[in-house]
């Protein structure tokens, strides 16, 4: 009898040592499984949002730019650049034989460099960005653009979309996938004309002005065009 005691003990342990060995490979088994997913999704390449959606449409835009210019001899100072994006409006100064408490005086929050002959200030620009539109093909989109240019005598430049990523990425490194559209790069000179003339011809699905300049009376645009 004492011999079945130790045999059915010896059996309850060696089941219960299977049972917990079969748990904890069970366990291991679910964390490696947990792993390998957070590693697919840390590899998989996410989708690229619209970009132009992010970004005020061209009309919009060269209005606020044209509504923020100022400061133009602030304080006896000299205007050198204004530069306007859909983010910010920006301000670069020379002294121009003035002093620096003249534009202080006017602009109470110009940055002055440490000799005090250049300043400089960045106004933030808050503007609505709409929901990202249909797009054109390269030649519904360019065509007209660039013989309404023609026509009212803006050079007008395009230059040629990136190489894409599978060119740039090599091939072990994961890739997202290819975008539905391309870009093209664009920029002009206004001559006399006020950039919202031109950012009303410009004003078009798919096309966005990066960067609106001001030069010693001239303006100047760039931007990108997004085709399907």
């Amino acid at each position: 009898a004492a011999a079945l005691v130790v045999l059915a003990l010896a059996g309850g342990w060696g089941y219960l040592q299977r049972v917990r060995r079969q748990q904890a490979e069970q366990l291991a088994e679910e964390a490696r499984r947990a792993e390998r997913q957070h590693m697919l999704q840390r590899a998989a390449p996410s989708v690229q949002p619209p970009p132009w959606g992010g970004k005020p449409r061209p009309a919009s835009l060269a209005k606020a730019c044209v509504d923020k210019l100022g400061f133009l001899a602030a304080g006896g100072w000299q205007l050198d650049e204004y530069v306007c994006t859909g983010d910010k409006v920006s301000y670069a100064w020379s002294r121009h034989g003035s002093t620096l408490a003249l534009l202080r005086a006017e602009v109470p929050d110009a940055v002055f460099d440490l000799n005090g002959e250049k300043a400089s200030l960045a106004v933030p620009l808050r503007l609505e960005r709409d929901a990202p539109e249909p797009l054109l093909d390269r030649k519904e989109l360019m065509e007209p653009i660039i013989s309404e240019m023609q026509h009212i005598g803006i050079g007008f430049k395009i230059a040629g979309p990136p190489p894409s990523a599978a060119q740039r990425v090599p091939a072990a490194t994961p890739q997202a996938p290819a975008p539905r559209w391309q870009a093209y790069s664009f920029s002009c000179d206004c001559r006399a004309l006020a950039p919202t003339v031109v950012a009303g011809l410009l004003d078009r699905p798919g096309v966005r002005i990066d960067r609106i300049a001001y030069r010693t009376g001239q303006w100047s645009i760039e931007g990108v065009m997004y085709v399907k």
